[in-house]
């Protein structure tokens, strides 16, 4: 998970994870360990996991979000951080006056129990009136079926995420 404090300047992007491999894997400058007590460095695996990730790592998040006017969330929904944290960070932003986006990528439908996690994390969203930004998977295996090897099918998602969503930045700034 990607988190982009935008402040008038300069705009701070951290990459979140409970994993400390994913996070050392990351090829952001700035990386924070969520719920180092509780997932000890391991990918969180359920959502219950990431919630109680975020509930740990409270006051260190609180830190972060001080001073932001907005808080963008970038992750993918189905698993358990950013299942299960993403939405609790995005509720204590916005409880601090902060302004939310979360741009989240769905499971594919063949992925049943990650797809069913991640609509949870989607209704958590809308129930706190967070301005959210989907990306369904299925939608990127139709446009690129047959001419991709799975590490860019990655990739691409990536890239769609982020050109959507500066596109809709720009467009908002207009």
């Amino acid at each position: 998970m990607a988190a982009y404090f935008v402040q008038r300047s300069p705009v701070r992007v951290y990459g979140l994870n409970t994993d400390q491999a994913a996070l050392n894997a990351c090829p952001l400058a700035d990386k924070f360990l969520l719920g180092p007590q509780i997932c000890q460095g391991r990918p969180a695996g359920v959502p219950a996991l990431g919630l109680r990730a975020a509930a740990e790592s409270r006051v260190d998040l609180m830190d972060l979000i001080s001073g932001a006017e907005r808080l963008v969330l970038v992750t993918g929904l189905g698993g358990g951080t950013g299942t299960g944290a993403a939405p609790a960070i995005a509720k204590m932003a916005r409880e601090s006056g902060v302004s939310v986006q979360v741009v989240a990528t769905l499971p594919l439908r063949l992925e049943k129990r990650r797809r069913e996690q991640a609509q949870a994390a989607v209704d958590q969203f809308i129930v706190a009136d967070i301005d959210l930004i989907l990306h369904d998977h299925e939608d990127l295996v139709i446009r690129h079926a047959g001419h991709a090897s799975l590490d860019d099918y990655f990739l691409k998602i990536d890239q769609w995420v982020v050109e959507d969503f500066l596109t809709r930045e720009i467009q908002h700034a207009q």
